[in-house]
Parts: C-alpha cells; sequence; structure tokens
C-alpha cells in the first residue's frame, strides 16, 4: 500500500494509484533528475481506511470529514508507514495530496487539496494524510468537480511523502511563457525560503523571463517581499516569518542561478515532449524538483499577426514536430514562391521584410494573415468561405471580414482574374511536358553513385542538388498548388450561384489512376495472388514480420517475394511521414509496407481500389450529367470546360506530389550520405545529427567553414527543441484572435463534408500513424489529420473524420476515390470521442453524431 518512489514502474500498474503529483515524481527520479526521496500511498489506501472505519462515500462530507480525523488507521496502513520510517525519525515530511485527476488537460485542481509540511515522525505523518484524505470531501474539491462535469464519487486521492527541502529559495518555472506563448522562453517565479509562500500568495515573487535558446536574461522584476516562509517544529509546522533588511527588495536569483533553473525545467519539457511548470526549491546552491504538471492553458500574446497551419499539416510537413533540415529546405521555396505568386497575379505588391513561414512549438506555420492582406482586396471576399475551404478555425461572428464591391475592388479583381486565367493557361499547357522532364532527372539521380564520390565532389553535388535542383522542382509543384487551389476558388464561386445546389466533392471524384493510388491497388494485386497462393498464404501469415522483412531482403524467390521486391522497387521512395526526412523511405525499412500487405492478405474480398474509382467516376458523370442539363444552354460550354480544367489541374498536382515525394527520398540519400562521411571523420557523433542542422549549416560544415563544436552546439539545442514538443497537441492558428475560440460542445459535431455518403460504426482514434495498426476493417478513422503516408490504412477503414483539412486536403481526396464519408474540419475532435465508441458520419452535412456520448 505504501511504496517508495525507486519501486514503482512510471509505466507500470502502480502509476494508475499514485495519482497524478506522485506519477510525475516517479517518472522525474526514473529519469535521473534530482528529485528529493519519498514514497507513495496508494488510492486504496483510503478506501481501506473508509471500510476499516464503517464509513462510505456516500455519506455527508462533514461526517466523512469527522471520521478521517478520528477513525482508527487500518493496521495494515500504519505497519507499512511504520516500516518506511524506520530510521528516519529526525528527517522532515512534506505530505502532499495527489489527486487522481488533478493536473490534467481538462481541470488541473489547482490549490484545492491539502499538503502539509515539516513533519516528523509517525504520528504527525499520520495527521498530514488524514488532513490530504480530508480535503478530498471539502467543499471547494466537490464544487469544482462538478462544475467540470466530473462525479465527486470518481475522485480518486493518493497521498506523497517527500523529504522536506528546507529552501533558501523556491519557487516556480513555465518552459513557455503561459501570458504570450513565447516557446523559448522560461518564466521563473522566485521567493525566499519554502516555495508555499509563493504558493499561497503570501509574498509578490521575483519574476526572470530567459531566452534558453539564447541563453539570455530577457527581464528582471523584483518582487516587494519583505516575509518569507520558514519550517518549525509546532504545528502548523510552517510559519511566516520577516526577512533580514539585507534580504529585502534584493533579487532572489543571481543570473547564473536563473539560467540553472530554466535548463533544468526545459531538461524536464524535452524528457515529457511536451511545455510543462515546475516547481522547484534551492538549497545548498543545488537544484531540486517537487513537481512537475502540464501547461494547460497558454496565452498567445507574443504572436504578432494569424499563423496557420493548414495544408502544411495535410501535407505533411506539419503533422508532427519537423526537423530544423526539413523545414530549412520547405522554407526555401516557401519563403520565395508565395509572395512570387502572389505578385504575379496582382494580389500583393511587392513587399520587404515580411515572413512568409516560421517556426512555433516545433512547427511550421504560414502567415495567415499575410495572405489576407491580398486576398481581401478583391470584391465578395468573406473571410469565413476563405478560412473553411481551407481548414481554418472560425474565431468571430458572422461572415468576418467581407469586402465591398466598388470601382476599386472591380478594377483589383479585374486585374487579378486575368493574371490568374493566363497563369492557369500556361499551367496546363506546360505541366505534361514538365512532369515527364522532372521524372527523368529523378531517374537520373537514382542512378547516381555517392559512394564513388570524394568529400569535395559529394559537397558540390550535394549543395547544386538541393539549391537548384530540388528548389526548381519543389518550386513547379508549389506553383501548380497555389493555381489549383485558386481554380478550386473561382470555379466554387461559379458553382455557389446554380440551381440545383451541386454535389462538389462528387464533381471531383473518380480521378483515375491518380499516382498515390497505384501503391494501394499494387498493394491489393499482390494481396490477392497471396490469398490465392496456399503456401505463400500461410507463409505470410505466420512469419514474424522482422523474418518478413529479413526475407524480402534477402534473395529468396520462394511465396512471392520476387514480387513483393518489384513493389518496393517501384514505390519504395514513399514512407509513413513523407515529409519528414527523418523518417526511412520504405526501400530503406519496408515494415509498415510489409505489415499492410498481410492485413490487406489475410481478407476475403478486399475493396479494390480501381473498382472503387470507377464507381466514384460513374458519379462524378452523373453529377456532370445532371448539373450541365440543369444550366443554361449559353453557359453550358463554358462551365463544362471549366469542370474539365479542374479535374486536370487536380490530377495533374497528384502527379506533382509523387514527383516531390522522390525529390525528398533523393534528399534524404544525399543526407545520409553525407552524414555518414561526416560521423566517419568525427566531425558529427551520430548520423541523425545531420537533421538537426540547417541545410546552409551543413553545407557549411562539409567545407570547413563551420567548426565542429559549434555545429554540436547547434546540433544539441536544436534536439531540445524538436524534444521539446514532440508530443505536444499544438493549436492549429495562432494570434489573439485564436486565443479566445472556443470548442463547441455536443453530441453533434459540425465539420466540413468532403466525402459524401453515410456510415455507422467503430471510432478508433487514432493519435499517430505508427498506431494505426489497432485500426480494423470498418472502423472510423478518428484523427487530428492524415498525410499521404496513411493512404495504404484507406482500404481498411468506413469512414474518417478528422480536426483540420478541407475539400482538397489529402484524407478529402483519398475518401473520394474510395467511396467514403469524410467529415473535415471538427475543431477538439481526438478529445470529444472515445476510442471504440459508436459514431454515424454524415459526408453530405458534414456532421459527426456521437452514439451513447454520456457512457
Amino acid at each position: 500500500m505504501l511504496y517508495r518512489f525507486t519501486e514503482i514502474d512510471p509505466q507500470g500498474p502502480l502509476a494508475e494509484q499514485v495519482g497524478r503529483k506522485g506519477q510525475a515524481l516517479v517518472q522525474l527520479q526514473r529519469w535521473g533528475l534530482p528529485v528529493p526521496d519519498g514514497a507513495c500511498l496508494l488510492t486504496g489506501a483510503l478506501d481501506a481506511f473508509l471500510a476499516h472505519n464503517g464509513l462510505s462515500r456516500e455519506q455527508a462530507p462533514s461526517e466523512l470529514i469527522a471520521g478521517l480525523r478520528e477513525g482508527e488507521m487500518p493496521p495494515a496502513v500504519s505497519a507499512a508507514l511504520a516500516a518506511f520510517l524506520e530510521g528516519r525519525e529526525e528527517v522532515a515530511w512534506a505530505v502532499r495530496s495527489s489527486g487522481t485527476r488533478e493536473d490534467g488537460a481538462d481541470a488541473s485542481f489547482a490549490g484545492l487539496y491539502a499538503s502539509v509540511l515539516h513533519l516528523r515522525g509517525q504520528a504527525q505523518v499520520e495527521g498530514g494524510i488524514r488532513a490530504a484524505w480530508a480535503s478530498l470531501f471539502g467543499e471547494r474539491v466537490r464544487a469544482y468537480a462538478v462544475a467540470r462535469g466530473i462525479p465527486p464519487h470518481a475522485l480518486g486521492l493518493a497521498v506523497v511523502l517527500q523529504e522536506l527541502v528546507d529552501a533558501e529559495q523556491a519557487g516556480v518555472a513555465f518552459t513557455v511563457n503561459p501570458l504570450t506563448g513565447a516557446d523559448r522562453e522560461v518564466v521563473i517565479e522566485a521567493v525566499r525560503g519554502l516555495g508555499e509562500a509563493l504558493v499561497g500568495g503570501l509574498v509578490t515573487p521575483d519574476r526572470y523571463r530567459y531566452d534558453w535558446w539564447r541563453e539570455h536574461l530577457l527581464s528582471r522584476e523584483l518582487g516587494s517581499a519583505t516575509q518569507a516562509v520558514r519550517p518549525v517544529q509546532e504545528p502548523p509546522y510552517t510559519e511566516l516569518i520577516d526577512l533580514p533588511g539585507a534580504d529585502r527588495g534584493a533579487q532572489v536569483l543571481s543570473a547564473e542561478q536563473v539560467a540553472e533553473v530554466a535548463q533544468l525545467a526545459v531538461r524536464v519539457q524535452a524528457l515529457y515532449g511536451f511545455p510543462v511548470d515546475v516547481e522547484w526549491a534551492m538549497r545548498g546552491g543545488e537544484v531540486l524538483l517537487l513537481q512537475s504538471r502540464p501547461i494547460t492553458t497558454i496565452g498567445q500574446g507574443a504572436v504578432e499577426g494569424e499563423w496557420t497551419t493548414a495544408d502544411f499539416k495535410d501535407g505533411g510537413v506539419s503533422s508532427t514536430v519537423c526537423s530544423p533540415l526539413m523545414w530549412s529546405l520547405y522554407d526555401l521555396v516557401w519563403e520565395d514562391s508565395m509572395p512570387r505568386y502572389l505578385e504575379g497575379v496582382h494580389l500583393i505588391a511587392p513587399r520587404q521584410g515580411v515572413v512568409w513561414g516560421d517556426m512555433f512549438y516545433g512547427r511550421p506555420y504560414w502567415n495567415l494573415s499575410a495572405v489576407k492582406d491580398g486576398v481581401r482586396r478583391l470584391p465578395g471576399f468573406r473571410e469565413r468561405s476563405f478560412d473553411e475551404d481551407l481548414g481554418i478555425a472560425v474565431a468571430y461572428e458572422g461572415d468576418g471580414h467581407v469586402t465591398k464591391t466598388t470601382p476599386r475592388t472591380l478594377w483589383t479583381a479585374l486585374k487579378v482574374v486575368t493574371a490568374l486565367r493566363a497563369s492557369f493557361k500556361r499551367r496546363l499547357a506546360g505541366v505534361e511536358a514538365l512532369v515527364k522532364g522532372w521524372d527523368a532527372r529523378l531517374v537520373e539521380l537514382d542512378q547516381v553513385d555517392l559512394t564513388a564520390m570524394d568529400l569535395a565532389t559529394l559537397t558540390g553535388w550535394y549543395d547544386r542538388l538541393i539549391r537548384e535542383v530540388y528548389f526548381r522542382a519543389e518550386s513547379d509543384y508549389f506553383n501548380h498548388i497555389y493555381d489549383s487551389t485558386n481554380f478550386a476558388s473561382l470555379i466554387k464561386d461559379r458553382l455557389a450561384g446554380l440551381t440545383p445546389s451541386p454535389n462538389t466533392p462528387a464533381l471531383i471524384s473518380g480521378l483515375t489512376n491518380l499516382s498515390h493510388l497505384r501503391l494501394n491497388q499494387d498493394l491489393w494485386e499482390l494481396s490477392r495472388v497471396l490469398y490465392a497462393d496456399h503456401r505463400a498464404f500461410s507463409w505470410w501469415r505466420d512469419t514474424p514480420i522482422a523474418a518478413l522483412r529479413e526475407a524480402v531482403e534477402g534473395e529468396r524467390e520462394d511465396h512471392q517475394l520476387g514480387r513483393v521486391r518489384a513493389l518496393l522497387r517501384a514505390h519504395g521512395h514513399h514512407s509513413t511521414r513523407e515529409l519528414d526526412l527523418t523518417v526511412p523511405r520504405y526501400r530503406e525499412d519496408p515494415t509498415f509496407l510489409l505489415e499492410t500487405l498481410r492485413e490487406l492478405a489475410l481478407q476475403d474480398a478486399p475493396r479494390e481500389p480501381r473498382a472503387v474509382s470507377e464507381g466514384q467516376r460513374a458519379g462524378y458523370l452523373a453529377e456532370r450529367a445532371r448539373l450541365l442539363a440543369a444550366t443554361p444552354l449559353s453557359a453550358r460550354g463554358t462551365l463544362a470546360r471549366e469542370l474539365d480544367q479542374w479535374r486536370e489541374l487536380l490530377w495533374w498536382r497528384e502527379e506533382l506530389r509523387d514527383l516531390s515525394t522522390r525529390m525528398y527520398a533523393q534528399v534524404r540519400r544525399a543526407t545520409c550520405e553525407v552524414a555518414g562521411r561526416l560521423v566517419e571523420g568525427g566531425v558529427l557523433a551520430d548520423r541523425a545529427d545531420a537533421f538537426f542542422l540547417t541545410w546552409q549549416e551543413l553545407v557549411e560544415v562539409l567545407r570547413g567553414l563551420l567548426p565542429p563544436a559549434v555545429a554540436a552546439e547547434r546540433v544539441a539545442r536544436a534536439r531540445v527543441y524538436y524534444d521539446s514538443y514532440r508530443n505536444y497537441a499544438n493549436p492549429d492558428e495562432l494570434g489573439q484572435r485564436f486565443a479566445k475560440a472556443k470548442i463547441p460542445e455536443g453530441d453533434v459535431l459540425k465539420g466540413v463534408g468532403c466525402s459524401g455518403g453515410q456510415v455507422t460504426g467503430t471510432a478508433r482514434v487514432i493519435r499517430d500513424i505508427f498506431d494505426a495498426d489497432r485500426l480494423q476493417p470498418g472502423d472510423v478513422l478518428i484523427t487530428r489529420f492524415t498525410d499521404p503516408g496513411w493512404t495504404p490504412k484507406f482500404a481498411l477503414i468506413a469512414g474518417v473524420a478528422t480536426e483540420t483539412g478541407g475539400l482538397l486536403s489529402h484524407a478529402a481526396v483519398i475518401s473520394r476515390e474510395y467511396g467514403i464519408p469524410a467529415v473535415l474540419a471538427i475543431p477538439g475532435l481526438t478529445g470529444r470521442v472515445r476510442d471504440g465508441q459508436r459514431v454515424t458520419l454524415d459526408g453530405d452535412r458534414g456532421l459527426v453524431v456521437l452514439e451513447d456520448a454520456g457512457a
């Protein structure tokens, strides 16, 4: 019933019985961080006390509190305490409540549970435990729980016993500025003596802001503390004392101590992978950790303008934390192509000093404000329509900004539309030759033997690959995306005025022979071969995945292994996260692909992608015919031509996406070769370090312009930033306007219908593609977003709903080709649907209906 921190596995069954505070302390100590020793009294100890004394949680709170004060401690609890305290009679203890629901994303219970400090001996410690238990039944806790829809009887309470630190200084540290959202800034509050003076609001603390990225103290605000909390021997075991004159008005921490506290806090953040606030104490110059919890509310006061991950996330570059190498590549193209395109179609005037993309919380965002500044010059611009089309959260009432029609805006529109139509025409006229040219160039790149190059040759080749080849190819892809997006906007405006209303998703369904569906078709065909080959079927079914991979990478030809290798040669440039260069391509690690193939092979009759696509095409042709029949004859030819152009642009967009994926596979191949050379030369410690430098820094290292020691420092710093947000559910939009946006409540969730149809099934809440092996045939996929790496899994599911995305996003395109409903852009979706819950997706109306929602 009582276990020392060292006896508890943070991932084991006991961790569920020590409360959130206990879990955090156990984990911190397991990581080797400086945590005072202690133990946890499990949640079951309280139930044992109640049962031992004939008490029930159904009784009045006052009766329970009285019983906890006067009842007998169960012998098992007393014996465990006695054993733990033996030989530690002179040790002072802090007895702290550890609730099972505190410090959570939905409820913090901050300051509501009791803690008692500076207790010695079993009698005093038992008294502290009783006080902690009694606080569970206090009116403040009950009222707080009820207000948040948490039944009071569902609350559990463990108790933490921790050696008391007789602190000279103490306080809290936030690894992200909770008011401004600055993600490389630590905010520290510090007082003299025990931290209870700060937590209890008894004194005004010093406040320090420290930029851990640049190792620079940003600001220092001295408090007005004239008192401090110190431990004493008699109840209540602490007292507020007057500080000596020399300490009044003097800063609590030196600049060096601020840096030490900040660095320790950031280390905790990097280990957890999300922002935290930590309670700390300093004794004899050593910083000790007393508690750690997630920061659940982060303001955005430091974020100027509006920023979004829309399309970046669905495309993959913001699907998870982004390495410096990947962002430096992406931003190379983004910062050039976006303003150049907007200027070319007269949406913006040439301007200097605008940053079009930036990193927040380890992920790329693009400058939504700058883009809106351009498009809002057009007459009839409705901000809500713009945001909803891109899957951007709507954080305002009504339509937002609406641009009036005036002679000035009409003239702007004429110039813009004329330039856009000219751009569309050029794009469609040249795209086939463009794709053929890049395909040939990529075949050439694949045949280059990098291992035969000396370092100087490799360095020049690598620099040209990125600066010239990659840049031009990816710019072509980006510009095609811009054109296809703008064409969609123009044609949807035209369609919006038609009667009857068209089924827009159906009009862009049934795009035959899409590049990213060829892998699925080839997987399906090979799975049918395996299914029909009884010996191969049994071998694939019974062989462990590691042995399957070993066989595929060998030279055996039985069990259709030759065909599997052909599949990898054709599609080996894909990966589970295609815009994450740290992730191996399938030709390097085919595990995910082999698992997917086996899943399909074990099914009796999985849907054939080509047949489904043909069915979707029939639906498109029917909707097209219906729409054209309802269109006046004078406008029918123009509408038919524009529908064809729209579909043509979208089809070629997917071809260019596949070429982009192949280009990133080449960049990864070259980077891995470069990294290997630098490790062999003792310049980098690990091959993976190359991904934590920008491509410009990597070239400088290769040319000897960036000293290895400096490169190592940059790698270490970048790794900390990357690790700090790897488990953080970052907001999709940033800016003060979005900070006040609230997630609507209810059992009917409204999003954007992006693929028609209705289905009822079991919701499978999948946080990451590496958790996707839990998907079963017929499941409804519930996730934050998908990127191209998810494509093979669409063969299994019956429908998909995501928190982000729009009509042209990956989940929408693939769902339409598979003929399954898709509802996208539902804020907070993954937190509102339970894994295993029955849900109904209505892709026509953009609804997700939760069944048994209150269960």
